[in-house]
């Protein structure tokens, strides 16, 4: 995928990058496609594949909680390590010093399974990942929070001040890169219309980003479906809530048995205490909000990295078009302005 945010690198300056890891000269290197804001390659050095992630440029255009978005990716992947037993990556080597070259880079482990999106499935099969995928958000929910918000930009006491910040964050980086941010300026208005509604979120590890593409699938193992999970860049701390705009794929409503029910489920079959999500109209205020977050996300982003005529722009009007037309015309249902 074509991203003005990837930094630009040649061979040579990969082959610098594992000498000072401590590794080989790779033998083998292309790179990912997939990803549409870090420069990510699959190399092999001594027969050992790696996962090499390089941030973007100094220079590059960015929202503004990406700012110091890898070393945030690099934190969160110690916690889930530390406090669960969810399958990540070994990270092999970090660099924040820019003194190998002008940008940050880690280099992990590469992950010999498919990712999930790739994998044909059974019905069965369909079934077992869906119970694996809600056990895994059950146990990131796991995690608590000192406060509310990206890290990077500063915590705030509840989660009405962090969602209405990270909002304002996206609207002013529609200004600065002169847009105008109507959705946004809508947002906040059921945002502060449903503020006690907020105050109740406590603060937990929120993936926000845990679909298909960052997840891979053993099928094969001794003990049914495995899967394991990648890029934790886009964690903050916030309301358990906002990650089913991941568990239901586009907005499909929290009262649906898989979503609410399977989370539930876990929660109890885990032993984690977590109280049941119950598809209340609170709870849906909540998740929709979200889900109209997520699309001012795509909004704003497309003018930080595409041109107009590029996939990324285009995808990313059409999707945060359908986002805001769900989720508005729910929560004028739900929450009604003056």
């Amino acid at each position: 995928m074509k991203s003005s945010t990837k930094f630009k690198i040649g061979t040579d300056a990969i082959f610098r990058i594992f000498a000072a890891a401590g590794l080989h000269k790779p033998e083998r290197l292309r790179e990912l496609s997939g990803g549409e804001y870090n420069r990510v390659f699959d190399v092999t050095s001594s027969g050992v594949g790696y996962i090499l992630k390089i941030a973007p440029p100094k220079d590059a255009v960015i929202l503004t909680h990406e700012i110091d978005l890898m070393r945030q990716e690099i934190r969160f992947y110690e916690l889930l390590r530390e406090r669960t037993d969810i399958a990540i990556p070994q990270i092999i080597y970090t660099d924040f010093s820019e003194a190998v070259i002008p940008a940050p880079f880690f280099i992990m482990e590469k992950l010999l399974n498919p990712r999930l999106d790739t994998v044909k499935l059974t019905k069965e099969e369909r079934r077992q990942v869906s119970t694996v995928v809600a056990d895994i958000f059950a146990k990131i929910h796991t995690i608590e929070g000192r406060g509310f918000g990206y890290e990077q930009n500063g915590l705030h006491a509840d989660w009405y001040a962090a969602i209405r910040g990270m909002v304002q964050n996206l609207r002013d980086d529609c200004t600065r890169f002169g847009k105008p941010c109507k959705p946004g300026e809508r947002l906040l208005r059921y945002i502060d219309k449903n503020q006690e509604i907020l105050k109740k979120a406590e603060p937990v590890l929120v993936f926000f980003d845990l679909w298909n593409r960052n997840l891979f699938c053993d099928k094969n193992s001794d003990d049914g479906i495995k899967l394991a999970v990648i890029d934790p860049e886009r964690c903050f701390w916030g309301d358990r809530i906002a990650d089913f705009v991941d568990f239901n794929p586009w907005g499909i409503p929290l009262g649906v048995k898989a979503c609410a029910g399977e989370y539930n489920a876990a929660t109890a079959r885990l032993a984690i205490g977590e109280p049941a999500v119950t598809a209340s109209d609170e709870e849906n205020i909540r998740y929709y909000i979200m889900l109209a977050y997520l699309g001012l996300i795509m909004y704003t982003e497309r003018y930080a990295r595409y041109k107009k005529w590029q996939f990324g722009y285009i995808r990313n009007a059409f999707s945060c078009a359908y986002l805001f037309k769900t989720s508005f015309d729910k929560l004028k249902c739900l929450s009604p302005l003056d």
